[in-house]
């Protein structure tokens, strides 16, 4: 008796392998939710018979597929503050959209950096923004400047990240 399952593979890759998770299907037909995988490329979806090495193995008739382009995760994020100076301590608040399961899922977050800081860098505290539209609240530096208000897509030093296309740039002082 062997237990079926659903996995996401990469393009070509042997029978035996699969990505991050796996869903074992119910009886009949239903419904199984996986994670896309975080990088760009091409997939697979792949139905196992539960011996992903024996001869019964379904996996060359069953399977679909699909490729992963961030572009389409994130072509609707934007934000904006109400105004680009503060004073130094100052709360800056933040309207974000546009943002998808997928983002908070990957633990996207906004941070304040320092103007032309590496992407990957940020000063002070950073907020994770939620499903859809809001708000999150971030402190203008101490010392009077020039500085960014920058979305990551949770992996700041990924192909992905968004900082250098969702990037506000404010002043203090």
């Amino acid at each position: 008796d062997h237990l079926a399952w659903i996995c996401v593979a990469d393009k070509g890759a042997p029978s035996y392998s699969y990505k991050n998770n796996y869903q074992e299907p119910d009886i009949g037909s239903g419904t199984v939710t996986l994670n896309a995988p975080f990088d760009e490329g091409e997939y697979e979806l792949r139905f196992f018979d539960g011996s992903a090495s024996s001869e019964l193995n379904l996996v060359t008739r069953l399977t679909i597929p699909f490729t992963v382009k961030h572009s389409e995760l994130t072509k609707d994020v934007a934000m904006s503050i109400p105004k680009k100076s503060y004073a130094p301590g100052e709360s800056i608040v933040v309207t974000y959209s546009g943002v998808t399961q997928w983002l908070v899922d990957h633990s996207a977050w906004i941070c304040v950096a320092d103007e032309d800081a590496p992407s990957y860098s940020y000063r002070g505290d950073y907020q994770t923004p939620g499903v859809g539209s809001g708000t999150v609240t971030l402190t203008a530096p101490d010392k009077a400047g020039t500085y960014e208000l920058r979305f990551f897509d949770g992996n700041a030093s990924s192909e992905l990240n968004l900082a250098k296309q969702l990037t506000i740039v404010f002043t203090v002082g």
